[in-house]
């Protein structure tokens, strides 16, 4: 039940902003970015975190979820911060 209502209350706010203004980005060019951010915080986030909070504090598959929402949450700040910076429209699709 925590993990459900955990979900319900991170995804709808967290979720669209890392995914959405990353895939406008990526349409329009900005490819290098998007992925470099991406690759980053997963593996520092939802990996290491995840392992970090199975192994030293005990935590169940709710780690997973944990880590999850970390790199959720921080992509939807970098990549609305880029998106609202507009470097995202200095790279052209050749």
């Amino acid at each position: 039940m925590q993990m459900i209502v955990a979900i319900s209350i991170v995804k709808p706010i967290s979720w669209v902003l890392s995914f959405i203004p990353a895939y406008g980005m990526r349409a329009a060019g900005d490819v290098k970015f998007s992925m470099i951010v991406s690759t980053l915080t997963m593996w520092l986030c939802r990996v290491a975190l995840c392992i970090y909070l199975c192994r030293v504090w005990g935590f169940g598959p709710m780690a997973v979820w944990i880590g999850m929402f970390a790199d959720w949450t921080i992509r939807a700040i970098i990549f609305s911060t880029r998106f609202l910076s507009g470097k995202w429209c200095e790279k052209s699709i050749v």
